[in-house]
């Protein structure tokens, strides 16, 4: 500490916008019986943030002399929003060494700003399983409540986690799972058009929109659906239009159709492509070898249910090249996950390529007793 120094700062607080200017005025008194020249500087805040006018100052006794402190904090996410402690030092070219530290406190109040973005936009089959980005790009952490509607109020929407707490600078995905209350039977497919909207905490930043398409599938393929068409024509060519030759069409085509429930039965109901039963203890892992469809699925959508007290599981696909596909983990609360397939590996796929699941049980005690299911997905 410097005796012959006295050193003031005006305000000795002060609170400002990301973006805005703050200015401290330092007041330096030579209080000595000699001349002395002073260095002022900053301690506690990033280069780029301030700027001092007349950092160097040479004064003769009991003399005194101003600096000007100009504070400017970029408006960024990286830019916190919290108190800084700055520290103004003042240092003597006659007393090396030495210098005169006067504290301020800088807080730098906290702005909202955020963005959303579903992927991908619209999704075909039965249900939809979405990745919803949440972007914070302001510099305070935000808690985003998630809700989805659609104009005819027929689908569920199911967000993990509903309410994510989203730090400045942080990109946070949240899976959506959008279910149709209603799908056509046979036929085209039916498209849902929704909007989601994320409603951070009140008095922070506005709510942001993001829409979305949904194109439920029909329950019945169309193959099942040409399994009776195909019959119907035929008959009517074959014993044509009297009434005692259609009734005796409606006879055959009653045949047909008992065979073709049968088959509904096995084929229509929706369920996954492959299922399989698992019983994992602690550390251990399972492999299941699969084949890829033949229409160049995008995606494999594996979903785990299990009864125990394992918390966790993760899996992995390995394509048929040895190449594997990062791991990812399912829990009791969030089953599901989807592995993006590349589209190289699906497309030299053949019907002896083997693709291999694993599945391992990576909780520190408890095991998983239950069912793995695979769907086969196509995003556009």
């Amino acid at each position: 500490m410097l005796s012959h120094v006295s050193v003031e700062v005006t305000p000795k607080a002060v609170q400002l916008n990301a973006g805005d200017t703050a200015t401290v005025t330092i007041t330096v008194a030579n209080t000595g019986p000699l001349v002395d020249a002073f260095q002022v500087s900053v301690d506690g805040l990033d280069r780029s943030w301030y700027q001092i006018t007349a950092p160097a100052m040479r004064l003769d006794p009991n003399s005194r002399a101003t600096a000007s402190l100009a504070i400017k904090p970029p408006k960024a996410c990286a830019t916190t929003a919290k108190s800084y402690p700055v520290v103004v030092r003042v240092e003597s070219n006659r007393n090396a060494g030495q210098d005169q530290l006067v504290p301020v406190e800088m807080t730098v109040l906290p702005f909202y700003d955020f963005a959303m973005a579903l992927r991908p936009q619209k999704i075909s089959g039965p249900r939809g399983v979405y990745q919803l980005n949440l972007n914070n790009q302001g510099n305070a952490a935000l808690n985003i409540g998630l809700t989805g509607t659609d104009p005819e109020e027929l689908c569920r929407f199911q967000f993990d986690p509903q309410r994510p707490n989203v730090l400045p600078c942080e990109q946070k995905d949240v899976r959506l799972v959008v279910t149709p209350l209603k799908r056509p039977m046979l036929g085209r497919p039916k498209a849902y058009r929704f909007n989601l909207t994320g409603t951070p905490d009140p008095g922070t930043a506005p709510p942001k929109t993001a829409p979305g398409e949904l194109e439920a599938t029909a329950k019945i393929p169309a193959w099942i659906k040409a399994i009776f068409s195909f019959p119907f024509r035929t008959i009517t060519r074959l014993f044509g239009k009297g009434k005692r030759k259609l009734m005796m069409a409606a006879a055959v085509l009653a045949v047909v159709v008992v065979v073709a429930v049968v088959i509904f039965g096995f084929v229509v109901r929706d369920r996954p492509d492959i299922t399989q039963a698992v019983v994992l203890n602690p550390g251990q892992e399972l492999a299941f070898g699969f084949q890829v469809p033949k229409d160049n699925p995008t995606h494999l959508e594996a979903t785990v249910e299990w009864k125990g007290a394992a918390d966790v599981l993760e899996l992995a696909v390995q394509q048929p090249d040895g190449r594997r596909i990062p791991a990812l983990r399912v829990s009791a609360h969030s089953p599901t996950v989807i592995f993006t397939l590349d589209p190289a590996a699906v497309r030299q796929s053949n019907s002896a390529a083997r693709w291999i699941i694993f599945i391992k049980n990576v909780s520190a005690s408890g095991q998983a007793d239950g069912e793995m299911s695979l769907e086969f997905l196509r995003r556009g």
